[in-house]
């Protein structure tokens, strides 16, 4: 079974808050993620945060990889406490 993930822009709505201001709380304040936003000190490999390896085709340089953090359910909820802020009662861990 696979674990839900969100990503930033989705956390940000569950959140009530925007998706810049999430991340930008999230590298400040909370401190969990580095200056690219992918996980910082003890969240590199915790159940809250997910790297995914990924590649798009450039014309030119052929498959290029990238990396981008999503936030597991368990993430969520971890953040909106560590943030204080108003999870989504409506389910927010439902896409």
């Amino acid at each position: 079974m696979s674990q839900q993930i969100f990503t930033f822009a989705e956390a940000a709505k569950a959140l009530h808050i925007g998706r810049n201001t999430l991340t930008k709380r999230l590298r400040t304040e909370a401190r969990m993620l580095d200056a690219h936003n992918l996980p910082a000190g003890k969240y590199r490999g915790s159940p809250y945060l997910r790297v995914e390896k990924k590649h798009y085709r450039h014309p030119d340089k052929g498959r290029v990889p990238y990396s981008r953090t999503v936030i597991t359910a368990r993430g969520l909820r971890h953040i909106a406490r560590r943030l204080e802020l108003p999870l989504d009662s409506a389910n927010p861990t439902q896409h």
